[in-house]
């Protein structure tokens, strides 16, 4: 009995979530026709960019900068005592571009993205703060759309925009861009609409009010992933984050399976840290916390279900020797994915994101989507309660370069 119960709740959670995910993001994109309007004067703002060996990097980045549409900006170009040429480059950048306002932060000892972000927010002047990774391609209108939302509302604390994948010359690399336009930039637009908060901003490109991050100390250093945390930190003070879709980013994405593993784990345990550190907000939290978090701990029992259940199945199989297959689930999965995907990715179509051999890698991509989800969420279970995390360490990623 207890069996079937779980089996059930391991074949609905996923269509019962795509359901709630295409209702959310339609409704979100007609509340944002009408909220988000386009300012009449843009504020000055600080540009931050940690870096740690980044050589090969940081001029593309830097030049991508430089090219955006806003009138005033100053970028900081964080050293975090990199051991490769980082900082000659950076000397290098200020001297190719004499009429810009760039400025080099020199960490006084290696101490990972967080302690170099706050050491690197003494030296900021202005309101409102940027921060993008070093390998990032800023469009060049995203500054002008975050703001526009930003200012939308005073108890905005930040407002993230949406990474998009640029280096696709492998299989895994199509099923990443896949993923970040048809699933994550549409739940966060789903999450935006049902709870007035999204699950995390993304640090890849993010605006913040300088004076809600002094309100929550800055960043943790201790943290695995500083933007999750942040994230909740501006929950647990009543402000809210916001996602801005129209601000794109374009990023580096993991090529080979064991970077990308080891990408999605990092996530997962930066997430199960704040699922533990923010359970009391289930019961004094406001209704999109517990709503948020209800949905974390729905992903990991999730996990655990499907573990059983295909456990089951296995040996049910073994002893029966028949092979039993639902096909009409099996449909059921594969239509609301593809409805899924288009509403969720309709709007990255005139941006030419895809291609036709990438949309019939769809069935492939929820496949992959949900296994990468159980591998990265039970690997994250066993990190955070039976071993120990890097605490916000820099680590070299998989960039496919």
């Amino acid at each position: 009995m207890i069996v079937d119960v779980i089996g059930i709740f391991v074949a609905t959670y996923p269509i019962i979530m795509s359901i709630l995910w295409i209702s959310g993001s339609f409704f979100s994109k007609i509340l944002d026709y009408y909220t988000v309007k386009k300012l009449k004067e843009y504020p000055a703002i600080s540009i931050l960019l940690p870096c740690y060996n980044e050589e090969k990097t940081i001029e593309d980045t830097v030049d991508g900068l430089m090219q955006i549409d806003y009138p005033k900006y100053t970028l900081y170009m964080i050293n975090d005592k990199s051991t490769d040429n980082t900082l000659e480059k950076m000397n290098y950048l200020i001297e190719k571009y004499p009429d810009k306002n760039l400025k080099i932060v020199d960490m006084p000892k290696n101490g990972g993205k967080a302690r170099g972000l706050n050491y690197a927010l003494q030296f900021v002047e202005d309101d409102y703060v940027m921060v993008v990774d070093s390998d990032s391609y800023i469009e060049k209108g995203a500054v002008k759309s975050l703001l526009d939302k930003l200012m939308v509302s005073d108890d905005i604390a930040a407002v993230t925009g949406a990474p998009i994948i640029r280096n696709r010359t492998t299989l895994l690399g199509r099923l990443q861009t896949l993923e970040y336009a048809g699933i994550i930039s549409h739940i966060k637009r789903a999450q935006a609409f049902y709870f007035h908060k999204i699950m995390t901003i993304s640090g890849v490109l993010v605006i913040y009010r300088k004076s809600a991050l002094e309100k929550i100390g800055g960043f943790n250093p201790n943290a695995m992933t500083e933007d999750i945390n942040a994230t909740w930190s501006f929950y647990r003070k009543g402000m809210r984050v916001e996602y801005q879709p129209n601000a794109h980013c374009y990023i580096l994405a993991p090529e080979s399976v064991k970077g990308l593993v080891k990408q999605r784990s990092r996530w997962a345990i930066g997430g199960l840290e704040t699922l533990c550190e923010n359970i009391k907000g289930l019961f004094n939290g406001s209704f999109g916390q517990r709503c948020l978090l209800i949905e974390m701990i729905c992903g990991y029992v999730w996990a655990i279900s499907l573990i059983i259940t295909l456990c089951n199945y296995g040996l049910s199989t073994i002893f029966s020797g028949e092979l039993n297959v639902n096909i009409f689930l099996f449909f059921i999965y594969i239509i609301i994915g593809v409805i899924q995907f288009y509403l969720g990715s309709y709007d990255d179509q005139k941006y030419g994101f895809f291609s036709l051999s990438d949309l019939a890698l769809i069935p492939f991509y929820l496949f992959f989507y949900w296994l990468l989800n159980l591998v990265t969420s039970v690997q994250a279970l066993y990190t955070v309660f039976f071993s120990n995390t890097t605490n916000g360490k820099w680590e070299s990623s998989d960039r496919g370069l």
